[in-house]
């Protein structure tokens, strides 16, 4: 049996898409990779209706084996608000990688 390695990245613009593509890529021989990514809601919407396509020198890989959640309805805590949103504390990844910009 296979085992499952969840693989979050958090911020996923050009460089987390770019660092989860390539991870998503990769067909280990004894695990199976679960990538999920957060981001903003267009770009979300776009790799869960057409996968991600990077491009390497002058070939393209596609990948459609990830998820993607839009930035703004994951929490980091329910304040029990009432209001029904994804909690990323209660998602069990292996693997959590922060991308996002350092200004």
């Amino acid at each position: 049996m296979k085992e499952l390695i969840r693989i979050g990245i958090i911020g996923a613009g050009s460089i987390g898409s770019l660092f989860g593509g390539y991870l998503a890529s990769f067909t280990p021989q004894n695990q199976i990779l679960e990538v999920v990514m957060f981001c903003k809601k267009s770009h979300a919407r776009a790799i869960n209706k057409n996968g991600l396509t990077l491009k390497k020198e002058g070939r393209e890989i596609k990948i459609n084996n990830i998820t993607a959640f839009d930035r703004s309805d994951v929490k980091f805590k329910n304040k029990g608000k009432g209001k029904s949103t994804k909690n990323l504390l209660e998602a069990k990844f292996d693997f959590l990688f922060l991308t996002t910009k350092a200004y």
